[in-house]
């Protein structure tokens, strides 16, 4: 089971994913340089889990029409 549901038509966009995988890591970024670890570890693990789900073992149904 996955966070992200990914048959979301919404997915079939690249920059979409892509944007849904910077966010949290440059959110995490802003957390750490802020002092707030629990809140960087937090984004940074969505990222990732982001980064994993969305672009490394993406299986989607292939460019958008």
């Amino acid at each position: 089971m996955s966070f992200f549901q990914t048959d979301h038509p919404m997915f079939r966009y690249a920059l979409v994913r892509w944007v849904c995988v910077i966010l949290p890591l440059g959110w995490a970024g802003v957390e750490f340089y802020m002092n707030s670890p629990f809140w960087g570890l937090l984004f940074g693990a969505l990222g990732v889990s982001a980064l994993w789900v969305l672009v490394i073992t993406w299986k989607g149904s292939g460019p958008a029409p």
